[in-house]
């Protein structure tokens, strides 16, 4: 196995006030103004391919490389239970407001499957106008916004048909994409040429 250590990513808490700085082989956690991390998570049977955060109760879910997502009860520091149902090549995923969990997977087509807290089952899927999912974002009335290759599909709540799907141009390799409390939507991602691009899309023009 390649012993290498990579940066998967960071996150910031603003509730929490924390800082997640994510590897293949931990992810910590670093509070407010201190320099040595307060919770350090090792992985447990396969490196971490990415991670993700409950912003309101500090639990972290890590992608791993053997096609699991684990889940880290908020402090713990070994796994509560292990998502892998459906899964096969899953990429990143975020929360919603009652805890539940969206994964990107485009490994078997393309989905965005979305599992209640605490269960292993068979979730609910979302496939329409999916293209490679990479990442995902919940916004405030727990609609689903997904970041495909070159596009983004946004599923109403509590629906897996879309009402708006658009292309991101000049878009070669997608990022990561998130969204502010005044609901603009903002896409990191890589032109055709290597060069990074961050697309702001305001509230109201996101079409």
């Amino acid at each position: 196995s390649d012993d290498s250590t990579y940066v998967t990513g960071w996150l910031i808490s603003t509730q929490h006030q924390s800082v997640y700085v994510g590897t293949t082989q931990w992810i910590e956690r670093f509070d407010d103004g201190a320099l040595s991390p307060a919770l350090t998570i090792l992985p447990s049977g396969s490196y971490f391919f990415a991670f993700f955060l409950d912003e309101g109760s500090g639990t972290v879910a890590a992608v791993r490389q053997d096609a699991k997502v684990a889940i880290f009860a908020p402090g713990a520091t070994s796994p509560s239970y292990l998502l892998s149902a459906s899964l096969s090549f899953p990429h990143s995923g975020c929360f919603d407001r009652e805890g539940n969990i969206y994964v990107t997977d485009p490994g078997s087509g393309a989905h965005v499957y979305k599992f209640a807290p605490g269960v292993d089952a068979v979730p609910a899927d979302y496939t329409a106008q999916l293209s490679g999912p990479e990442d995902c974002v919940v916004d405030q009335d727990d609609s689903l916004w997904v970041l495909n290759q070159t596009s983004v599909t946004h599923f109403p709540a509590g629906n897996t048909t879309p009402d708006l799907h658009f292309d991101l141009p000049g878009v070669s390799f997608p990022g990561r994409i998130a969204l502010d409390l005044a609901g603009n939507l903002y896409v990191c991602a890589t032109r055709g040429d290597n060069s990074p691009v961050v697309q702001v899309f305001p509230k109201g023009q996101q079409n």
